[in-house]
């Protein structure tokens, strides 16, 4: 009688730890499933190169209406690579195309896929004073800009770039290179006023 007594008592006992047995052990494998999910992403479908694209999305999509325009001088020998050098990042990349026309000025073409249109702002001291590009006349193939003057280059996916040229060196004349030294400020809300790009 003791005997089944004893066993009846031990046999309750282990119901009791059962369910707390089954608690811990959901928790363990919970806690494991976390943990591969945070080193192993794949391993449950997350594409992480997905999660970076769309968080880029999500920050240009905050930072689109801001004017916070690109900035950069360039020196580049134009007698090197077809006269081709690139500013900016996509979808703020603008190709341009030089060839030598004087030791003071320089020919820039619309001819690079990137570009949809080339004109010169003269008369201009400053980027800021870019505000009206109405008057400009984007209609040649080519225009040929002289030190000091303002280029106007827009893209085929409508950002606007401003460049100034500083230097121009020719060797055929009295440099010992050819160069062109410019100094270019990119847009990157499809604005074409550069007030306050300064």
């Amino acid at each position: 009688m003791h005997d089944k007594i004893k066993t009846y008592i031990i046999w309750i006992a282990g119901l009791s730890f059962f369910p707390k047995l089954i608690i811990s052990l959901v928790v363990l494998l919970l806690a494991t499933l976390i943990l591969f999910a945070i080193w192993q992403p794949q391993m449950f479908g997350i594409n992480q190169e997905l999660v970076k694209k769309k968080t880029i999305k999500v920050v240009d999509k905050h930072t689109s209406n801001k004017v916070a325009p690109i900035k950069g001088t360039v020196s580049f020998d134009y007698s090197t690579n077809n006269g081709r050098i690139k500013i900016g990042e996509f979808p703020f990349d603008f190709e341009i195309m030089w060839t030598k026309a004087s030791s003071d000025a320089i020919h820039i073409y619309n001819d690079p896929p990137s570009i949809d249109s080339v004109g010169v702002a003269r008369g201009i001291a400053s980027f800021e004073e870019i505000r009206d590009i109405s008057n400009i006349d984007f209609s040649s193939r080519a225009q040929t800009p002289q030190e000091g003057d303002f280029v106007i280059l827009k893209n085929k996916r409508g950002y606007f770039a401003a460049l100034r040229i500083m230097d121009i060196k020719d060797n055929t004349r009295s440099d010992d290179i050819d160069e062109v030294k410019f100094e270019f400020r990119i847009l990157n809300n499809r604005s074409n006023s550069f007030f306050l790009s300064e």
